[in-house]
């Protein structure tokens, strides 16, 4: 394996503890055609503490996966982004029983958009 190129990074906490997410460019794998992309969640120290590699038919798709997993991998964890509850990314949810609905709200307070967002 190549040098990773590292195409986006996310900062959480999770108490007193940071967190960085960080998303892979996608690669393509010259046998199938597929395109991979994997992201990390490295602790404060550079360790890795989980990560998911997804596919997809191209470059868009595998990104979107993997960020789709993150928010659902990473839900109910007790991580906060912006001092806000959850990740921030977005994820899948059932909440009438129709599959297919994806929220990036879903760990959000009811009145997050009754006041300014956070700054960091």
């Amino acid at each position: 394996m190549g040098v990773i190129d590292i195409i986006a990074r996310r900062s959480l906490e999770n108490g007193d503890q940071q967190y960085e997410v960080c998303i892979g460019r996608p690669v393509v794998d010259e046998a199938t055609g597929d395109y991979s992309c994997t992201w990390w969640l490295i602790d404060a120290e550079g360790r890795e503490v989980t990560s998911t590699t997804m596919v997809g038919v191209d470059a868009a798709q595998a990104l979107i996966f993997a960020i789709m997993i993150i928010g659902d991998r990473l839900a109910g964890e007790g991580f906060t982004w912006y001092g806000l509850a959850g990740t921030g990314f977005p994820r899948h949810l059932d909440p009438r029983g129709k599959p297919g609905v994806i929220s990036i709200f879903a760990d959000a307070p009811e009145d997050l958009f009754d006041s300014p967002a956070p700054r960091r």
